[in-house]
């Protein structure tokens, strides 16, 4: 499929450069099979239901302003908000600390302790795309990276399960 010419143009069939509108309409289809792939997997799933966040390499979440939900629509999307499904209340966030050039990611510990004020004191699930510091956050290099705030955020409200990765 030849998305305006940006195809041809990297084999080398074109010889002009794409113009920034052409740019932008091959990024947004790259960006729509994105999320049409993650769409079925997520789909695909037996679960009931379905809890996604993005992280800081989810250029897609991040950099397009997408609220998520418009793209994901088997499962429910969360950024810094909560849902209440069967009685549990579950929180979930992107935020990780600046550790490159990625999206979600905040250099300020003040910044992030604004961001994680928001969690629940009643939170029952929390899910978070990176750890708190000191816990499961060490580099294969013993660095660890984890949020600080974010720990004190979870000692204060001590949800009965926090979910991260990275």
């Amino acid at each position: 499929e030849d998305h305006f010419g940006v195809e041809a143009q990297l084999a080398g069939q074109v010889h002009d450069p794409p113009r920034p509108g052409r740019q932008l309409a091959h990024e947004l289809v790259a960006v729509a099979r994105q999320a049409h792939h993650v769409e079925e997997l997520v789909g695909s799933l037996p679960h009931r239901h379905k809890i996604v966040i993005a992280g800081n390499h989810d250029l897609l979440f991040g950099n397009m302003g997408s609220s998520g939900q418009k793209w994901i629509k088997n499962a429910i999307y969360l950024k810094d908000e909560e849902v209440i499904i069967e009685g549990v209340k579950i929180y979930g966030s992107p935020l990780v600390p600046k550790i490159g050039h990625g999206v979600f990611e905040l250099r300020s510990d003040i910044s992030r302790e604004q961001v994680w004020r928001n969690i629940p004191d009643d939170v029952d699930v929390l899910v978070t795309h990176g750890p708190p510091y000191e816990i499961l956050d060490q580099t294969k290099r013993g660095w660890n990276v984890g949020c600080e705030p974010l720990a004190v955020r979870v000692r204060e409200v001590k949800p009965h399960l926090h979910l991260f990765g990275h």
